[in-house]
């Protein structure tokens, strides 16, 4: 479990350098393609890839998160996986701009680009930890975000009347959405810090001050930044009747 945990967070760690360097380089085209004076057609894709590449990167992190700390299960690499796939057709859709008069490829695009939101989306609420009395906040936001993305590929493959019911029943669900993941982290800022139920007798690995890998697990100093440190386990009394 514990090696599982680690090649995770390496595999993440890495992940984070090529988005970190994905995203300075994406930000020069940006920046390349908005300052020049004469913005044409390769401004604006350069610009489109740019935003493209930004999109992928807040997946990308978000359901890293939620996937190091093992939430939501095969959730978060789905989430990966289904933003980098996006990243991939956008940027053939921008730079090869297919001739095609078939709806397929625009309703697949929307499709996967749906469910990549859809899965960052749970994954960013999964970080929220929540005690017991508010843990139906969280279950309901997963239910409408469930119910939001069904409705939005009905509505990509289905293309109903926005005049009618299911035009007003979609943009309440947004609303509901919004609202409940406004709540989650207000309700956790209000209900203090969660112990997590899982404990492990692991020792410490790494140093709290500088990341450092410790020699042997569970040292009590670091040989890296020279810092010094122990841990404590209080329990918290039971309140006096």
């Amino acid at each position: 479990m514990n090696g599982s945990t680690d090649g995770r967070r390496t595999l993440h760690r890495g992940a984070l350098r090529v988005m970190l360097a994905s995203v300075a380089v994406s930000a020069l085209m940006g920046c390349y393609a908005v300052l020049r004076e004469d913005f044409g057609e390769t401004e604006g894709k350069l610009l489109l890839s740019t935003l493209s590449v930004f999109g992928t990167s807040m997946i990308t992190l978000a359901c890293g998160v939620a996937w190091e700390r093992e939430r939501l299960s095969v959730v978060p690499p789905l989430g990966i996986a289904l933003g980098l796939l996006g990243l991939v057709l956008l940027l053939g859709v921008i730079w090869t701009e297919p001739s095609t008069d078939s709806d397929v490829l625009w309703r697949g695009l929307a499709t996967e680009i749906t469910l990549a939101l859809a899965a960052t989306h749970a994954s960013l609420i999964s970080i929220f930890g929540l005690r017991r009395r508010y843990r139906a906040v969280p279950l309901a936001t997963y239910a409408l975000n469930a119910l939001l993305t069904a409705t939005t590929l009905l509505w990509i493959w289905w293309e109903p009347d926005w005049d009618d019911a299911f035009g007003r029943l979609y943009g309440a669900l947004i609303v509901l959405v919004i609202a409940a993941t406004i709540a989650i982290p207000v309700l956790r800022r209000l209900d203090g810090p969660v112990v997590e139920a899982e404990r492990s007798d692991t020792p410490v690995r790494f140093c709290p001050i500088c990341g450092a890998v410790l020699d042997p697990p569970g040292a009590a100093a670091c040989e890296v930044c020279g810092a010094t440190f122990e841990v404590r386990v209080t329990t918290p009394q039971a309140p006096r009747g």
